[in-house]
C-alpha cells in the first residue's frame, strides 16, 4: 500500500481538473457567495472540481474568500460594443491588476454593468504584459468579439486568448464561436456563465496537469495552449427555463436601466 502513490504516479502522471471557467457571484449578478460557490465544488461527484469566479467589472469576491477550488478572475467590459473579456491570474496579481488598471476607468454611474474607458487592445495588451490569461466570452452575442469590426477581432485574436462555447447561448451562436477560433487558431473552452445554484458546473473542461501541479490559472491555461486536444469540453446547454430564470436574475441584480444602456450601445 505504501508504494500504490509513486506506482500511480509513474504510469498516471496527470490528474484531470474539471473546470468552469465562467461564473457570478452575489458580488455582481449571481445567486450565490463565493463560499457557497466552494461547497458546489467540494460536493461535486466531479473529481477535481474547479470554478472560475468572475463576476463584473469587481474582484470584490477574490478580496473577500480564497480557496484553491476557486479560480480568481474577473469579467471585464471594454468600451468598444460594451464587448467582455475576461482575465485570470493568482489571486493577489489579479487584484493588483484590477485595481491599478480597470478600477480607474469604471464608469461612474454603471461601475459594475457599464463599459470602461479601456478600449480593448489596450485591456488585452496590458493583461498580457502583465501574466494575465485570458477568455473570449460569449463570441457570437451583444456583448462578444463578435461585434467588432473582423479586423479588430484578429488583433485581438493575436494575442493569447481561448474563445469559449457558452452553455446559456444557442448551438448556432457556439458554432460560430468554433468558426472564429479555427480560423485564428486559438484554443476553446466550455464555460457555463453560472449565475445560479444549478449551473455552476453545469459546463466545463476537462485539462490534464501533472500530479505535482497545483491548478493554479497559469499552470491551467498553459496546458489548454500546450495541449488543447487534450482538453475535453463538456458542454450542457441551457434549457429555455434555465434561461429565463438567469435572464430574471440578471435583471434582478443590474436592474433595467443598466440593460438598457447596454442594449441602447450594442446597436441590437
Amino acid at each position: 500500500m505504501l508504494q500504490s502513490a509513486p506506482v500511480l504516479e509513474k504510469f498516471f502522471p496527470y490528474r484531470r481538473h474539471r473546470v468552469n471557467f465562467h461564473a457570478h457571484s452575489t458580488y455582481s449578478d449571481g445567486s450565490c457567495t463565493p463560499r457557497e460557490i466552494d461547497a458546489i465544488a467540494k460536493a461535486s461527484r466531479r473529481k477535481n472540481a474547479l470554478i472560475g469566479i468572475t463576476d463584473h467589472n469587481n474582484v470584490r469576491a477574490h478580496e473577500a474568500f480564497a480557496s484553491p477550488r476557486i479560480i480568481p478572475g474577473v469579467e471585464v467590459k471594454v468600451q468598444e460594443g460594451g464587448v467582455d473579456v475576461l482575465l485570470y491570474a493568482e489571486r493577489e496579481k489579479l487584484i493588483a491588476f484590477f485595481h491599478d488598471v480597470v478600477r480607474p476607468t469604471l464608469d461612474p454611474f454603471d461601475p459594475l454593468y457599464g463599459a470602461t474607458r479601456l478600449k480593448i487592445l489596450e485591456l488585452v495588451g496590458s493583461a498580457h504584459e502583465a501574466g494575465m490569461k485570458m477568455v473570449i466570452p460569449h463570441y457570437y452575442h451583444t456583448e462578444g468579439l463578435s461585434v467588432l469590426a473582423p479586423s479588430l477581432q484578429r488583433e485581438v485574436a493575436k494575442f493569447p486568448v481561448a474563445i469559449e462555447l457558452n452553455a446559456l447561448l444557442s448551438r448556432e451562436a457556439n458554432r460560430k464561436a468554433k468558426e472564429f477560433a479555427r480560423a485564428v487558431h486559438r484554443p476553446l473552452i466550455a464555460a457555463a456563465d453560472s449565475h445560479r445554484p444549478d449551473q455552476y458546473l453545469a459546463a466545463y473542461t476537462s485539462i490534464p496537469l501533472r500530479r505535482d501541479a497545483p491548478p493554479t490559472a497559469e499552470n491551467l491555461f498553459c496546458s489548454l495552449h500546450a495541449h488543447p486536444n487534450f482538453c475535453r469540453k463538456h458542454l450542457r446547454e441551457a434549457g429555455l427555463s434555465t434561461r429565463l430564470m438567469t435572464a430574471w436574475n440578471v435583471l434582478c441584480s443590474a436592474g433595467p436601466f443598466s440593460l438598457l444602456r447596454q442594449y441602447f450601445r450594442s446597436g441590437s
